[in-house]
This record gives C-alpha cells, sequence and structure tokens, in this order.
C-alpha cells in the first residue's frame, strides 16, 4: 500500500481500480486495519491501494464526507464507490471491495 497525498488524488483515481484508505495517526480502529488491507492487497493484483492521512489533510473529511476512521473508498475510473467505514474482517472486506468494483 502506497502513501499519497491530497494533490495526488484526483489524479490516481482516474487509473482503472483504485483504494484508497483514509485514516489518522492516533485512530486505534485504523491500526486495526492496516493489516488486515496489508492481506486484502495480496487477492487484487488488478487494483492499486493508497492510504492518506487525514490528519495532514482534514479537509478531505468533508471532501469525501468521511464521517469516521478508517473509511475505505474503492474508486473505478474516477467513480467513487461505496466507502467501507470501520472495522472489518478480512473476509468481509474482500466481499466488500469485490461487489463495489466489479459489480457496482
Amino acid at each position: 500500500m502506497k502513501n499519497i497525498n491530497a494533490n495526488d488524488i484526483a489524479k490516481v483515481i482516474l487509473n482503472g481500480k483504485v483504494i484508497i484508505m483514509f485514516y489518522g495517526i492516533g485512530c486505534m480502529n485504523c491500526k486495526i486495519m492496516q493489516p488486515i488491507i496489508d492481506k486484502v492487497e495480496l487477492h487484487f493484483p488488478s487494483v492499486t491501494f493508497y492510504r492518506i492521512n487525514v490528519d495532514l489533510y482534514p479537509h478531505l473529511l468533508q471532501t469525501y464526507k468521511i464521517t469516521s476512521l478508517p473509511t475505505i473508498i474503492p474508486f473505478r475510473n474516477g467513480q467513487n464507490l461505496s466507502p467501507i467505514i470501520g472495522v472489518k474482517s478480512l473476509n468481509i472486506l474482500e466481499k466488500l471491495i469485490d461487489q463495489s468494483l466489479n459489480y457496482a
């Protein structure tokens, strides 16, 4: 999973299937989700995974309507799909990402 900054989001989401995890440094649920999403990333080789620290870019909370962390937003060809909010198990997260990117 690559770190990204706010200036690059608009550019990277246009490139096919992309997952962005919005997190905060002090967010305990974000720390729980990090190893889970790292495992999920291995199951989706055609998807590019990024993460962004909203502590550094608080305006993103409003831009992407983020009310809770972590929030994982799938994008397909620039389209913002259904966000995945909070802690999810490996199996559930894989299923939600697959549904979002392949059937939405």
